[in-house]
C-alpha cells in the first residue's frame, strides 16, 4: 500500500460566518484546530467572520489574534459604521 505524501492530503477550508460580536467565538474554533494540528488551507468568511479570517490569514497565530481582539476598543470600532439601508451600511462619510 502506498503511503500518502504531504502533497496528497485533502485540503481543509474554514468558513466563518457573521454574527456581530458573537463572531469572536471563531477564534476559539481556530485555537482548537491549532491545538489538534489541523491545518487551515483556505479561509472564507462574511462580516465578522471575514475580519477574523483576514486577520488570521495575515498572521496565522490564534494567540496573537486573540490579543488583537481583546485590545480593540469595540465601541469605537463600531462607531465607524455609517448605517443607511438605502445605500448600504458604509457610506464612507466617517
Amino acid at each position: 500500500m502506498n503511503q500518502p505524501t504531504s502533497n496528497s492530503r485533502k485540503k481543509i477550508g474554514l468558513a466563518l460566518g457573521s454574527g456581530a460580536l458573537k463572531g469572536i467565538a471563531h477564534i476559539g474554533v481556530i485555537k482548537v484546530l491549532e491545538k489538534n494540528h489541523i491545518p487551515i488551507d483556505f479561509i472564507a468568511g462574511s462580516s465578522i467572520g471575514a475580519l477574523v479570517g483576514a486577520l488570521y490569514a495575515a498572521n496565522p497565530d490564534s494567540k496573537a489574534l486573540e490579543k488583537i481582539v481583546l485590545a480593540t476598543d469595540l465601541k469605537r470600532s463600531l462607531g465607524l459604521l455609517d448605517p443607511g439601508f438605502k445605500k448600504g451600511l458604509l457610506r464612507g462619510k466617517k
